[in-house]
């Protein structure tokens, strides 16, 4: 049965020079749309002016079924290592989580006797063993475990507009100058998480007049989360808010959850004691399909308004 295609969609040329022939790797089929659209097709020359002959076998990577765990599969790039191992890098989304964007997937290659490229296959949702031996040890850990120490610009970074001016860090304080009148025209400060299932908290203070809380940013029309100002606290729905109820003040403890696509928020005085606020949404239809502009929904935090927001104690876990 032939495959469900965008069309032709012939895109990202990349050239390589390889032993006798220049291999043409391309995108083909269309980025999104049907899960089986995308994939990466290889042409092959003695002459860098032609003629070009299509490799028999195409695809190299394609998704082919819509039961697999990753669609869309595209954009390759091929590596080798210092061992003489070939790897194709490309990207995909994950079956029922469009609205992690496209993620990075590699597998292993090897070239034939007569000079073409075959895929070794495999689970490409499992670990690969390393393809080659690292000649240091990296210096960098996971760093999601360094989110409370707010470094800006290497785990977090604002949402278009880079405003280093509107940021202060100190003992694993931030604080966020306000900016616009709502969550979008705040340019929300946030981070990939990358996960299923995961929630997110902080305590906050507020100086002035601000509404500042926690989101999930997927652009500036679509976009949810939880947020105060020194009188009431506010749900975030499609870049407006509403009232739900008091703040009590100017300083809140905020917890936002996102549990495989349903985001439910808390709030606590103190840290300890949360209660749950009445509203809950759904996101999964947050993703480039049905919204267009290639994004992911990032968490992160925002202060609108004039003054500033300061924000401490963050946490980051992941629930399955």
């Amino acid at each position: 049965m032939p495959f469900l295609t965008e069309g032709f969609c012939l895109e990202g040329p990349k050239l390589y020079r390889i032993g006798d022939y220049y291999y043409y790797i391309s995108a083909e089929g269309g980025t999104a749309g049907p899960p089986t659209s995308h994939m990466v097709v290889v042409a092959r020359s003695r002459s860098i002016d032609g003629p070009w002959e299509n490799m028999p076998s195409n695809p190299l990577i394609h998704t082919y079924n819509n039961s697999d765990r990753w669609w869309s599969r595209g954009h390759g790039s091929l590596i080798d290592t210092p061992e003489g191992k070939w790897y194709c890098v490309y990207h995909a989304y994950e079956n029922g989580f469009y609205n992690l964007g496209r993620q990075t997937l590699m597998e292993p290659v090897h070239f034939t006797q007569d000079g073409w490229i075959v895929s070794d296959g495999g689970d490409a949702s499992q670990p690969l063993p390393s393809p080659t031996k690292a000649t240091k040890e990296s210096q960098e850990t996971n760093r999601l475990t360094h989110l409370h120490e707010f470094r800006i610009g290497l785990d977090w970074r604002f949402y278009k507009y880079f405003s280093p001016t509107r940021t202060k860090v100190e003992n694993n304080t931030l604080t966020l100058q306000g900016q616009g009148t709502s969550l979008s025209s705040s340019s929300p400060m946030m981070f990939i998480a990358g996960a299923h299932s995961y929630e997110i908290e902080a305590e906050i203070e507020l100086h002035g007049n601000v509404k500042a809380g926690l989101c999930l940013y997927y652009n500036a029309e679509y976009n949810v989360g939880t947020g105060f100002d020194s009188d009431r606290r506010y749900r975030y729905r499609r870049n407006k808010s509403n009232g739900v109820g008091q703040s009590g003040g100017t300083h809140l403890w905020l917890r936002l959850r996102n549990d495989a696509h349903v985001v439910t928020a808390y709030w606590s005085h103190d840290g300890k004691e949360w209660q749950r606020e009445t509203w809950g949404q759904e996101v999964s239809g947050f993703n480039h399909n049905t919204l267009y502009d290639f994004q992911s929904i990032l968490p992160g935090l925002f202060c609108e308004g004039e003054g500033y927001a300061t924000f401490s104690n963050f946490k980051y876990r992941e629930l399955r």
